[in-house]
Protein backbone atom coordinates (compact mmCIF):
# COMPACT_ATOMS: atom_id res chain seq x y z
CA UNK A 1 0.00 0.00 0.00
CA UNK A 2 2.52 2.45 0.89
CA UNK A 3 4.45 2.07 -2.58
CA UNK A 4 0.70 2.65 -3.75
CA UNK A 5 0.56 5.45 -2.35
CA UNK A 6 4.18 6.93 -3.37
CA UNK A 7 3.60 6.25 -7.26
CA UNK A 8 -0.09 8.38 -6.39
CA UNK A 9 2.18 10.76 -5.31
CA UNK A 10 4.69 11.10 -7.64
CA UNK A 11 2.11 10.96 -10.07
CA UNK A 12 0.25 13.81 -9.22
CA UNK A 13 3.95 15.65 -8.46
CA UNK A 14 3.86 14.95 -12.44
CA UNK A 15 0.92 16.06 -13.37
CA UNK A 16 1.40 19.32 -11.16
CA UNK A 17 4.50 20.03 -13.11
CA UNK A 18 2.72 19.60 -16.32
CA UNK A 19 -0.17 21.98 -15.43
CA UNK A 20 2.51 24.53 -14.07
CA UNK A 21 4.10 24.32 -17.18
CA UNK A 22 1.33 24.72 -19.41
CA UNK A 23 0.12 28.08 -17.18
CA UNK A 24 4.21 29.69 -17.54
CA UNK A 25 3.57 28.98 -21.48
CA UNK A 26 0.61 30.38 -21.83
CA UNK A 27 1.27 33.21 -19.81
CA UNK A 28 4.29 34.01 -21.58
CA UNK A 29 2.41 33.39 -25.03
CA UNK A 30 -0.69 35.02 -24.17
CA UNK A 31 1.15 38.59 -25.23
CA UNK A 32 4.41 37.67 -27.02
CA UNK A 33 2.99 35.30 -29.13
CA UNK A 34 0.22 37.91 -30.28
CA UNK A 35 2.93 40.57 -30.78
CA UNK A 36 4.90 37.51 -32.99
CA UNK A 37 1.53 37.06 -35.12
CA UNK A 38 0.80 40.67 -35.55
CA UNK A 39 4.47 40.94 -36.56
CA UNK A 40 3.76 37.70 -39.31
CA UNK A 41 0.67 39.50 -40.90
CA UNK A 42 3.33 42.47 -41.68
CA UNK A 43 6.23 40.71 -43.29
CA UNK A 44 3.66 38.55 -45.26
CA UNK A 45 3.56 39.13 -49.18
CA UNK A 46 0.82 40.50 -50.68
CA UNK A 47 1.01 37.69 -52.93
CA UNK A 48 0.18 35.29 -49.64
CA UNK A 49 -2.51 37.25 -48.11
CA UNK A 50 -4.26 36.58 -52.08
CA UNK A 51 -4.08 33.40 -51.44
CA UNK A 52 -5.23 33.22 -48.31
CA UNK A 53 -6.08 36.88 -46.59
CA UNK A 54 -5.47 37.27 -43.01
CA UNK A 55 -8.82 38.96 -42.01
CA UNK A 56 -10.36 40.94 -44.44
CA UNK A 57 -9.42 41.71 -48.43
CA UNK A 58 -11.30 43.76 -51.24
CA UNK A 59 -10.15 43.74 -54.74
CA UNK A 60 -10.97 45.45 -58.06
CA UNK A 61 -9.79 43.22 -60.56
CA UNK A 62 -8.76 43.26 -63.99
CA UNK A 63 -10.36 46.89 -63.97
CA UNK A 64 -9.05 47.38 -67.88
CA UNK A 65 -10.21 43.63 -69.17
CA UNK A 66 -13.12 42.68 -70.79
CA UNK A 67 -14.26 40.64 -67.62
CA UNK A 68 -13.87 42.35 -65.12
CA UNK A 69 -14.51 42.12 -61.30
CA UNK A 70 -15.39 43.04 -57.51
CA UNK A 71 -14.03 40.53 -55.28
CA UNK A 72 -14.43 40.45 -51.17
CA UNK A 73 -12.49 37.99 -48.80
CA UNK A 74 -12.93 37.65 -45.24
CA UNK A 75 -11.67 34.93 -43.03
CA UNK A 76 -14.65 33.42 -40.75
CA UNK A 77 -12.63 34.78 -37.46
CA UNK A 78 -12.93 38.20 -38.61
CA UNK A 79 -17.19 37.74 -38.93
CA UNK A 80 -17.17 35.74 -35.83
CA UNK A 81 -14.93 38.57 -34.08
CA UNK A 82 -17.29 41.23 -35.30
CA UNK A 83 -20.30 39.28 -34.20
CA UNK A 84 -19.14 37.34 -31.26
CA UNK A 85 -21.00 34.14 -32.76
CA UNK A 86 -18.37 32.06 -30.89
CA UNK A 87 -18.65 32.20 -27.04
CA UNK A 88 -15.89 29.48 -26.75
CA UNK A 89 -12.21 29.85 -28.57
CA UNK A 90 -13.12 29.92 -32.35
CA UNK A 91 -11.86 26.56 -33.82
CA UNK A 92 -8.66 26.22 -35.87
CA UNK A 93 -10.97 26.09 -38.92
CA UNK A 94 -12.98 29.12 -38.69
CA UNK A 95 -8.88 30.77 -38.23
CA UNK A 96 -7.82 29.57 -41.46
CA UNK A 97 -10.57 29.56 -43.27
CA UNK A 98 -12.06 32.97 -45.70
CA UNK A 99 -15.55 33.16 -47.28
CA UNK A 100 -14.71 34.67 -51.20
CA UNK A 101 -17.27 36.03 -52.68
CA UNK A 102 -16.81 37.83 -56.21
CA UNK A 103 -19.17 39.82 -58.59
CA UNK A 104 -18.22 39.31 -61.94
CA UNK A 105 -18.76 42.24 -64.78
CA UNK A 106 -19.68 41.84 -69.03
CA UNK A 107 -18.15 44.37 -71.47
CA UNK A 108 -21.67 46.79 -70.76
CA UNK A 109 -20.76 46.37 -67.05
CA UNK A 110 -23.34 44.71 -65.81
CA UNK A 111 -23.20 41.70 -63.04
CA UNK A 112 -23.17 38.64 -65.72
CA UNK A 113 -22.64 36.14 -62.48
CA UNK A 114 -21.91 35.48 -58.75
CA UNK A 115 -19.26 33.68 -57.22
CA UNK A 116 -19.11 32.30 -54.13
CA UNK A 117 -17.40 29.70 -51.67
CA UNK A 118 -14.24 28.91 -49.11
CA UNK A 119 -10.79 28.90 -49.38
CA UNK A 120 -9.35 26.94 -46.11
CA UNK A 121 -5.67 26.02 -45.57
CA UNK A 122 -4.52 22.52 -45.73
CA UNK A 123 -1.16 23.06 -44.45
CA UNK A 124 -0.60 27.06 -42.97
CA UNK A 125 2.74 26.90 -41.21
CA UNK A 126 2.46 31.06 -41.44
CA UNK A 127 0.17 31.64 -38.99
CA UNK A 128 0.32 31.02 -35.10
CA UNK A 129 -3.37 31.38 -34.13
CA UNK A 130 -3.54 27.38 -34.96
CA UNK A 131 -0.10 26.48 -33.48
CA UNK A 132 2.45 26.99 -31.09
CA UNK A 133 5.64 28.21 -31.08
CA UNK A 134 8.50 25.48 -31.88
CA UNK A 135 10.05 24.69 -29.18
CA UNK A 136 13.65 26.82 -30.17
CA UNK A 137 11.27 29.78 -30.71
CA UNK A 138 9.83 29.81 -27.28
CA UNK A 139 13.22 29.19 -25.23
CA UNK A 140 14.73 32.11 -26.46
CA UNK A 141 11.22 33.85 -25.61
CA UNK A 142 11.32 32.91 -22.26
CA UNK A 143 14.62 33.40 -21.80
CA UNK A 144 14.06 37.08 -23.15
CA UNK A 145 10.87 37.53 -21.15
CA UNK A 146 12.80 36.69 -18.09
CA UNK A 147 16.00 38.60 -18.24
CA UNK A 148 13.82 41.71 -19.51
CA UNK A 149 11.41 41.11 -16.17
CA UNK A 150 14.49 40.73 -13.84
CA UNK A 151 16.12 44.05 -15.67
CA UNK A 152 13.15 45.71 -14.29
CA UNK A 153 13.36 44.34 -10.68
CA UNK A 154 16.84 45.42 -10.42
CA UNK A 155 15.35 48.99 -11.71
CA UNK A 156 13.71 48.98 -9.11
CA UNK A 157 16.09 48.03 -6.39
CA UNK A 158 18.23 50.32 -8.09
CA UNK A 159 15.29 52.88 -7.36
CA UNK A 160 15.21 51.80 -3.62
CA UNK A 161 18.37 52.65 -3.10
CA UNK A 162 18.29 55.88 -4.66
CA UNK A 163 15.09 56.71 -2.51
CA UNK A 164 17.11 55.01 0.76
CA UNK A 165 19.84 57.99 -0.15
CA UNK A 166 17.62 60.93 -0.68
CA UNK A 167 15.73 59.90 2.71
CA UNK A 168 18.63 59.71 4.21
CA UNK A 169 19.86 63.62 3.08
CA UNK A 170 16.17 64.73 3.99
CA UNK A 171 16.69 62.84 7.75
CA UNK A 172 19.91 64.47 8.13
CA UNK A 173 18.76 67.85 7.38
CA UNK A 174 15.76 67.69 9.31
CA UNK A 175 18.02 67.01 12.43
CA UNK A 176 20.11 69.72 11.55
CA UNK A 177 16.77 72.18 11.41
CA UNK A 178 15.58 70.18 14.48
CA UNK A 179 18.93 71.39 16.36
CA UNK A 180 18.67 74.94 15.43
CA UNK A 181 15.35 75.46 16.61
CA UNK A 182 16.05 74.04 19.78
CA UNK A 183 18.89 75.69 20.25
CA UNK A 184 17.07 79.48 19.79
CA UNK A 185 16.52 80.27 23.49
CA UNK A 186 19.47 78.40 24.65
CA UNK A 187 22.11 79.99 22.95
CA UNK A 188 22.74 83.63 22.39
CA UNK A 189 24.19 82.39 19.03
CA UNK A 190 20.15 81.96 17.60
CA UNK A 191 18.98 84.60 20.01
CA UNK A 192 18.05 86.03 16.56
CA UNK A 193 15.20 84.39 14.78
CA UNK A 194 15.83 86.20 11.37
CA UNK A 195 19.63 84.56 11.93
CA UNK A 196 17.87 80.93 12.56
CA UNK A 197 15.43 81.27 9.86
CA UNK A 198 18.30 82.61 7.31
CA UNK A 199 20.14 79.64 8.63
CA UNK A 200 17.35 76.92 8.23
CA UNK A 201 15.90 78.24 4.58
CA UNK A 202 19.96 77.57 3.89
CA UNK A 203 19.77 74.51 5.00
CA UNK A 204 16.54 73.96 2.63
CA UNK A 205 18.22 75.22 -0.11
CA UNK A 206 21.22 72.97 0.00
CA UNK A 207 19.06 69.81 0.20
CA UNK A 208 16.63 70.99 -2.64
CA UNK A 209 19.95 71.00 -4.87
CA UNK A 210 21.30 67.51 -4.01
CA UNK A 211 18.15 65.99 -4.36
CA UNK A 212 15.88 65.32 -7.69
CA UNK A 213 14.33 68.37 -7.98
CA UNK A 214 13.57 70.62 -11.06
CA UNK A 215 14.38 74.63 -10.24
CA UNK A 216 10.62 75.49 -10.43
CA UNK A 217 9.70 72.79 -8.07
CA UNK A 218 12.53 74.07 -5.56
CA UNK A 219 11.08 77.46 -5.56
CA UNK A 220 7.28 75.82 -5.02
CA UNK A 221 8.89 74.06 -2.11
CA UNK A 222 10.97 76.77 -0.63
CA UNK A 223 7.74 78.92 -0.61
CA UNK A 224 5.98 75.90 1.20
CA UNK A 225 8.91 75.80 4.18
CA UNK A 226 8.68 79.64 4.53
CA UNK A 227 5.25 79.97 5.20
CA UNK A 228 6.13 77.76 8.19
CA UNK A 229 8.41 79.29 9.38
CA UNK A 230 7.51 82.74 8.97
CA UNK A 231 6.53 84.66 12.34
CA UNK A 232 9.15 82.68 13.76
CA UNK A 233 9.51 84.93 16.51
CA UNK A 234 5.75 84.57 17.88
CA UNK A 235 5.53 80.81 17.32
CA UNK A 236 5.99 77.28 19.93
CA UNK A 237 9.17 76.08 18.60
CA UNK A 238 7.61 72.90 19.00
CA UNK A 239 4.87 73.52 17.14
CA UNK A 240 7.38 74.60 14.29
CA UNK A 241 9.18 71.72 14.55
CA UNK A 242 6.30 69.27 14.26
CA UNK A 243 5.19 71.13 11.26
CA UNK A 244 9.08 71.51 9.70
CA UNK A 245 8.84 67.66 10.20
CA UNK A 246 5.87 67.06 8.55
CA UNK A 247 6.48 69.10 5.05
CA UNK A 248 9.80 67.34 5.48
CA UNK A 249 8.29 64.03 5.21
CA UNK A 250 5.67 65.14 2.54
CA UNK A 251 9.10 66.22 0.40
CA UNK A 252 9.92 62.36 1.04
CA UNK A 253 6.46 61.06 -0.54
CA UNK A 254 6.94 63.75 -3.29
CA UNK A 255 10.13 62.88 -4.64
CA UNK A 256 9.79 58.77 -4.56
CA UNK A 257 6.49 59.18 -6.22
CA UNK A 258 7.56 61.37 -8.77
CA UNK A 259 10.81 58.98 -9.70
CA UNK A 260 8.74 56.15 -8.90
CA UNK A 261 6.38 57.41 -12.01
CA UNK A 262 9.22 58.60 -13.76
CA UNK A 263 10.67 55.06 -13.93
CA UNK A 264 7.51 53.21 -14.72
CA UNK A 265 6.78 56.12 -17.67
CA UNK A 266 10.45 55.41 -18.85
CA UNK A 267 9.64 51.80 -18.67
CA UNK A 268 6.61 51.82 -20.79
CA UNK A 269 7.56 53.98 -23.10
CA UNK A 270 10.29 51.94 -23.81
CA UNK A 271 8.48 49.14 -24.52
CA UNK A 272 6.24 50.72 -26.40
CA UNK A 273 8.67 52.34 -29.23
CA UNK A 274 10.77 49.14 -28.55
CA UNK A 275 13.96 51.78 -27.05
CA UNK A 276 15.64 51.63 -24.04
CA UNK A 277 18.14 55.05 -24.70
CA UNK A 278 16.48 56.62 -21.69
CA UNK A 279 17.16 53.97 -19.45
CA UNK A 280 20.68 53.32 -20.19
CA UNK A 281 22.05 55.08 -17.66
CA UNK A 282 20.38 53.08 -14.92
CA UNK A 283 20.39 50.13 -17.03
CA UNK A 284 24.50 50.81 -16.81
CA UNK A 285 24.28 50.71 -13.13
CA UNK A 286 23.01 46.97 -12.82
CA UNK A 287 25.56 44.21 -11.45
CA UNK A 288 24.79 41.80 -14.23
CA UNK A 289 27.33 39.54 -12.18
CA UNK A 290 25.47 39.43 -9.07
CA UNK A 291 22.33 37.52 -7.90
CA UNK A 292 20.08 39.26 -9.39
CA UNK A 293 19.34 37.19 -12.80
CA UNK A 294 18.36 33.23 -12.94
CA UNK A 295 21.74 30.67 -13.74
CA UNK A 296 19.79 29.58 -16.26
CA UNK A 297 20.18 32.61 -18.45
CA UNK A 298 23.13 32.58 -18.36
CA UNK A 299 24.77 31.27 -21.30
CA UNK A 300 25.93 31.94 -24.95
CA UNK A 301 23.04 34.81 -25.11
CA UNK A 302 23.05 36.30 -22.25
CA UNK A 303 25.75 38.81 -22.99
CA UNK A 304 24.13 39.23 -26.62
CA UNK A 305 20.55 40.26 -25.08
CA UNK A 306 22.38 42.57 -21.63
CA UNK A 307 24.67 44.04 -24.46
CA UNK A 308 21.85 44.73 -25.96
CA UNK A 309 19.72 46.58 -23.40
CA UNK A 310 22.74 48.49 -22.50
CA UNK A 311 22.97 50.05 -26.05
CA UNK A 312 19.31 51.22 -25.86
CA UNK A 313 17.84 48.59 -28.21
CA UNK A 314 14.61 45.72 -26.88
CA UNK A 315 15.88 42.78 -27.74
CA UNK A 316 12.87 41.14 -26.85
CA UNK A 317 11.29 43.40 -29.63
CA UNK A 318 14.18 41.96 -32.12
CA UNK A 319 13.51 38.46 -31.22
CA UNK A 320 9.57 38.98 -32.02
CA UNK A 321 10.81 40.37 -35.35
CA UNK A 322 13.18 37.49 -36.61
CA UNK A 323 10.73 35.11 -35.06
CA UNK A 324 8.17 36.42 -37.60
CA UNK A 325 9.97 37.08 -40.26
CA UNK A 326 11.15 32.95 -39.92
CA UNK A 327 7.09 32.20 -40.08
CA UNK A 328 6.52 34.67 -42.89
CA UNK A 329 8.50 32.21 -45.18
CA UNK A 330 6.66 29.08 -44.11
CA UNK A 331 4.36 26.82 -46.43
CA UNK A 332 1.21 27.65 -47.02
CA UNK A 333 -1.24 25.61 -48.89
CA UNK A 334 -4.82 25.86 -49.52
CA UNK A 335 -8.03 24.27 -51.37
CA UNK A 336 -10.93 26.44 -52.72
CA UNK A 337 -14.18 24.76 -53.83
CA UNK A 338 -16.51 27.32 -55.19
CA UNK A 339 -19.58 27.69 -56.75
CA UNK A 340 -20.47 30.28 -59.55
CA UNK A 341 -24.22 31.28 -60.93
CA UNK A 342 -23.72 31.99 -64.69
CA UNK A 343 -26.69 34.61 -64.75
CA UNK A 344 -26.20 35.52 -68.80
CA UNK A 345 -26.24 31.50 -69.55
CA UNK A 346 -28.77 30.58 -66.29
CA UNK A 347 -26.46 27.78 -64.91
CA UNK A 348 -23.93 26.73 -62.34
CA UNK A 349 -20.04 26.92 -63.00
CA UNK A 350 -18.14 24.50 -60.47
CA UNK A 351 -14.73 25.92 -59.22
CA UNK A 352 -12.24 23.45 -57.28
CA UNK A 353 -8.60 25.39 -56.67
CA UNK A 354 -5.57 24.65 -54.43
CA UNK A 355 -2.82 27.08 -54.00
CA UNK A 356 0.21 26.75 -52.42
CA UNK A 357 3.76 29.49 -51.59
CA UNK A 358 6.91 29.08 -49.84
CA UNK A 359 9.74 31.02 -48.86
CA UNK A 360 12.82 29.85 -50.71
CA UNK A 361 15.00 30.15 -48.15
CA UNK A 362 13.83 30.36 -43.97
CA UNK A 363 16.83 32.34 -43.38
CA UNK A 364 16.27 35.70 -42.38
CA UNK A 365 17.00 38.18 -45.22
CA UNK A 366 16.03 41.09 -46.96
CA UNK A 367 13.79 41.91 -49.96
CA UNK A 368 13.06 36.97 -49.74
CA UNK A 369 11.79 35.12 -52.96
CA UNK A 370 8.98 32.66 -52.90
CA UNK A 371 7.55 29.68 -54.88
CA UNK A 372 4.31 29.10 -55.82
CA UNK A 373 2.25 26.40 -57.37
CA UNK A 374 -1.35 26.64 -58.95
CA UNK A 375 -3.86 24.34 -60.00
CA UNK A 376 -7.41 24.58 -60.74
CA UNK A 377 -10.44 22.91 -62.71
CA UNK A 378 -13.42 24.74 -63.79
CA UNK A 379 -16.50 22.91 -65.39
CA UNK A 380 -18.92 25.41 -67.15
CA UNK A 381 -21.37 25.77 -70.07
CA UNK A 382 -19.90 25.74 -73.75
CA UNK A 383 -21.52 28.92 -75.22
CA UNK A 384 -20.95 27.71 -78.87
CA UNK A 385 -23.84 24.91 -77.99
CA UNK A 386 -26.99 26.69 -76.90
CA UNK A 387 -28.72 23.68 -75.19
CA UNK A 388 -27.43 23.60 -71.08
CA UNK A 389 -24.06 21.81 -71.01
CA UNK A 390 -20.91 21.39 -68.70
CA UNK A 391 -18.37 20.65 -71.46
CA UNK A 392 -16.07 23.49 -71.07
CA UNK A 393 -13.63 21.58 -68.57
CA UNK A 394 -10.72 23.54 -68.33
CA UNK A 395 -7.72 22.65 -65.79
CA UNK A 396 -4.84 25.28 -65.28
CA UNK A 397 -1.64 24.68 -63.66
CA UNK A 398 0.27 27.55 -62.52
CA UNK A 399 4.26 27.26 -61.42
CA UNK A 400 6.41 30.50 -60.52
CA UNK A 401 8.62 32.61 -58.36
CA UNK A 402 7.11 36.20 -56.44
CA UNK A 403 10.15 38.04 -55.40
CA UNK A 404 10.43 41.37 -53.01
CA UNK A 405 11.29 44.50 -54.97
CA UNK A 406 11.46 47.15 -52.32
CA UNK A 407 10.69 46.75 -48.51
CA UNK A 408 10.28 49.82 -45.84
CA UNK A 409 12.88 50.26 -42.97
CA UNK A 410 10.67 47.64 -40.83
CA UNK A 411 11.22 45.29 -43.56
CA UNK A 412 7.50 45.14 -44.74
CA UNK A 413 7.17 44.41 -48.89
CA UNK A 414 6.30 47.43 -50.73
CA UNK A 415 6.62 46.57 -53.83
CA UNK A 416 6.38 42.91 -55.39
CA UNK A 417 7.28 41.16 -58.62
CA UNK A 418 6.46 37.65 -59.85
CA UNK A 419 6.86 35.85 -62.78
CA UNK A 420 4.53 32.69 -63.60
CA UNK A 421 4.27 30.23 -66.57
CA UNK A 422 0.53 29.16 -67.01
CA UNK A 423 -0.22 25.92 -69.30
CA UNK A 424 -4.23 26.12 -69.90
CA UNK A 425 -5.97 22.75 -70.85
CA UNK A 426 -9.34 21.72 -72.65
CA UNK A 427 -10.87 18.08 -71.11
CA UNK A 428 -14.06 19.16 -72.50
CA UNK A 429 -15.79 18.78 -75.77
CA UNK A 430 -16.26 22.54 -76.44
CA UNK A 431 -16.46 23.88 -80.56
CA UNK A 432 -13.30 25.70 -82.06
CA UNK A 433 -11.18 25.23 -78.61
CA UNK A 434 -7.88 24.99 -78.64
CA UNK A 435 -6.69 21.91 -76.46
CA UNK A 436 -3.98 23.14 -75.02
CA UNK A 437 -2.53 27.29 -74.03
CA UNK A 438 0.72 28.17 -72.48
CA UNK A 439 1.85 31.46 -71.33
CA UNK A 440 4.26 33.61 -69.58
CA UNK A 441 3.13 36.17 -67.33
CA UNK A 442 3.87 38.58 -64.91
CA UNK A 443 2.40 40.44 -61.59
CA UNK A 444 3.69 43.60 -60.50
CA UNK A 445 2.50 45.08 -56.83
CA UNK A 446 3.44 48.62 -56.18
CA UNK A 447 2.00 49.47 -52.26
CA UNK A 448 0.17 52.67 -52.98
CA UNK A 449 -0.20 53.28 -49.22
CA UNK A 450 -0.88 51.39 -45.97
CA UNK A 451 -2.82 48.42 -46.75
CA UNK A 452 -3.81 49.79 -50.28
CA UNK A 453 -2.11 47.45 -53.49
CA UNK A 454 -2.13 47.86 -57.11
CA UNK A 455 -1.24 44.76 -58.82
CA UNK A 456 -0.35 45.38 -63.13
CA UNK A 457 -0.36 41.45 -64.64
CA UNK A 458 0.66 41.18 -68.11
CA UNK A 459 0.25 37.95 -69.94
CA UNK A 460 1.65 36.74 -73.11
CA UNK A 461 0.65 33.33 -75.12
CA UNK A 462 3.70 32.79 -77.43
CA UNK A 463 1.82 30.53 -79.77
CA UNK A 464 -0.32 33.07 -80.92
CA UNK A 465 1.78 36.15 -80.05
CA UNK A 466 -0.69 37.59 -78.15
CA UNK A 467 0.03 40.15 -75.32
CA UNK A 468 -2.60 41.38 -72.68
CA UNK A 469 -2.07 43.88 -69.87
CA UNK A 470 -4.62 44.73 -67.04
CA UNK A 471 -4.28 45.92 -63.36
CA UNK A 472 -6.39 45.15 -60.07
CA UNK A 473 -6.56 47.30 -57.12
CA UNK A 474 -6.95 45.68 -53.67
CA UNK A 475 -6.98 46.25 -49.44
CA UNK A 476 -5.82 44.02 -46.92
CA UNK A 477 -6.88 44.38 -43.53
CA UNK A 478 -4.85 42.88 -40.92
CA UNK A 479 -6.44 41.49 -37.37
Amino acid sequence: MKTIGNIIVFVFLCFSCCIKAQKKEIEILSKDKAEINKAINLYKTDNTKEILTTFLRTALNNITSKEKSFSLNTTLYAIDSLFHLSKDEPSDFIKQTSFDFKLKANEQNSVSSIYFGFTTAIVNNKDLKTKKLDSKDFAALEKNVFIQADIKKSLYALLLKKEEISNQKIDSVKAQINTILQSLHKSSKYEDTCFAQTKISKRLRALFSKVNLSHEESQSKQVEFDDVLEGLEDKEISKVQTDIDGELEALKDYINTKELESLNKKWDDAKEKSDFMALTNDINQINFDGDVFREVTKDGDYKRIIKSYREGKDPLKMLHKEVAETYSRRMLWTVSPAMEYDRENKQGIYNMATKMTVGISNKLQRKPWEIEANATFKVSKDTLNQATNYDNQVGLINFGVNKVLLENKDNEPKMEFKFFTQLEHQFGKTYNSPKSIFSLNSTLRINLFKAVWLPITVKYDPDNENLFGFFSIAANLSD
